[in-house]
């Protein structure tokens, strides 16, 4: 019986530890972590592209995320072409950290799918296609990874971010210039 308690006392200290260290992170830590769980876990969807006969995809696609001086959440889009080696941006999602909040996971069998949405009616993501120019609004964007255990991290990573970004008194709440 001394032994559960001892055991569990342990586990109770590693746990309010292990919260500790994650909430102690910076932004850019925050960041970095973020990053490196999409580029390693992120879900690579099966693409359509055949290069020469063979069933290869000609791209590999990965989402990275930047926080500017001011507070704006960017979401690029990156796809990392095999046979040249170039690296080009598609598209990107940008919206203020102060407008965002965590929406939830969900599960699709072969991937998890973390989403992001905006706190107001009239908050949106700006969605631009590098390809074409093209700018919409959505109100909820998301990450695609290819674990539970990835899914949870991420949310837990990116709850801490949107917390750091509501503490930081030189972020924006919103685009100066929307009504």
């Amino acid at each position: 019986m001394k032994t559960n308690g001892i055991l569990l006392l342990a586990l109770s200290f590693i746990v309010f530890c292990n919260v500790n260290i994650a909430k102690a992170q910076t932004l850019e830590e925050t960041i970095v972590y973020i990053n490196e769980l999409l580029k390693q876990h992120g879900y690579r969807m099966p693409l359509p592209q055949i290069v020469g006969g063979n069933h290869k995809p000609e791209y590999d696609a990965y989402d990275q995320i930047e926080v500017s001086d001011d507070g704006k959440f960017i979401m690029k889009r990156t796809l990392y072409y095999y046979e040249t080696k170039e690296k080009k941006t598609s598209s990107s999602v940008t919206c203020y950290l102060k407008q965002i909040m965590y929406h939830g996971t969900k599960d699709f069998d072969s991937y998890y799918s973390v989403s992001l949405k905006t706190k107001g009616l009239f908050d949106f993501f700006l969605v631009t296609s590098h390809d074409d120019g093209s700018t919409i609004g959505r109100s909820d964007t998301f990450f695609l990874v290819n674990s539970y255990l990835v899914a949870q991290r991420l949310t837990n990573a990116l709850k801490h971010l949107i917390e750091l970004g509501e503490k930081n008194p030189n972020f924006l709440e919103k685009d100066p210039f929307d009504n």
